[in-house]
């Protein structure tokens, strides 16, 4: 009897997680969501360009993703609305589908921002992308039959019920998921099981704008900036200090700072979409990878709510896809 191999994948601005197999053997993955082509990246003293994964474009150039943005070489990371249509969105599905190990892929779970999402047609453009056969690379081909298309935050609410203790609470009542991502704060809330797309939205007040603001403070405190996608990468290693102009500088005090501002704008935009809906919250989901940042600025306005952010939260969503996908 064939087994369904399932894949859920989000693939980020910075970056790209999935998790895929059959029922029963999830296996998960999150890599950086850089990818360029392959002569951009710099060689190391020993010779290797680093790890990450090798995938041929449509138009049959050699690239390289899954690796931190920063390494390319005189090359623009693509921060935009139409980044799925984007040859780097197209190269990280390339990786995904390649590091899944199958070359049969029975149903593919994704999501988009909130904004995007409530377009049907940019679904359905993202579903006719994702659906049929892949070349990654050489004669290697991956086929994915069935493409499923969610609002990005829907993933982690799945991920949530799977382990909810309170029954009542994914049954009866309203929760609002926030995922924290690189380009955009996306918002939904589910009530009874149902989304309430009235009361869910998107900010570009996110991780992008928040690390801008804290470089920014760097640079007036010490005369030198990091760059964003340095304090990124220092970030997603768990580093508190960072190396600026020979000198070791801790950032956390910088990076409060910079969410007071930035998620504290990014709230304010999520209550004002919020302002004609008068019901409660029962319980505030908090994922993505930067949900601790925007953790303060939840509680100051949801602090009545539970407020919770998820193991792994970069990972929730990839789970969540990857158990929606065994729904129907």
């Amino acid at each position: 009897m064939h087994e369904q191999i399932i894949l859920g994948m989000d693939v980020g601005y910075s970056n790209l997680g999935f998790v895929s197999g059959p029922a029963g053997r999830p296996s998960g993955c999150c890599m950086p969501a850089g990818a360029g082509p392959a002569n951009l990246l710099p060689h190391s003293m020993g010779g290797s360009n680093g790890q990450g994964v090798a995938v041929t474009t449509a138009s049959g150039d050699k690239w390289v993703a899954g690796v931190e943005p920063h390494r390319f070489q005189q090359w623009s990371r693509d921060l935009h609305a139409d980044y799925p249509a984007s040859e780097t969105y197209r190269a990280l599905v390339h990786a995904a589908l390649l590091r899944t190990q199958e070359k049969h892929i029975d149903h593919l779970v994704t999501g988009l921002p909130v904004s995007q999402y409530q377009d049907k047609s940019a679904q359905q453009r993202l579903i006719d992308q994702l659906a049929g056969t892949h070349l990654i690379n050489g004669d290697t081909t991956v086929e994915v039959a069935r493409v499923t298309v969610m609002p990005q935050p829907a993933g982690a609410y799945m991920d949530y019920i799977n382990h909810a203790h309170d029954l009542d609470v994914v049954i009866q009542g309203r929760i609002l998921i926030i995922d924290i991502g690189f380009y955009s704060v996306d918002w939904v809330t589910i009530e009874a099981g149902e989304i309430r797309m009235v009361s869910s939205g998107s900010s570009v007040n996110a991780m992008s704008m928040l690390l801008g603001a804290a470089d920014q403070m760097l640079h007036e405190q010490l005369g030198a900036k990091p760059g964003v996608e340095r304090l990124e990468r220092t970030i997603r290693d768990g580093h508190d200090e960072i190396l600026i102009a020979g000198k070791k500088v801790a950032l956390k005090a910088v990076l409060d700072e910079a969410s007071r501002h930035i998620a504290g704008r990014a709230m304010t935009e999520l209550r004002q979409s919020m302002r004609a809906d008068t019901s409660a919250i029962d319980l505030l989901l908090l994922v993505g990878g930067g949900a601790r940042y925007y953790e303060s600025a939840a509680r100051e306005i949801f602090g009545y709510a539970g407020v919770q952010t998820l193991a792994e939260p970069v990972m929730a969503n990839p789970r969540g896809f990857w158990q929606a996908g065994f729904l129907g």
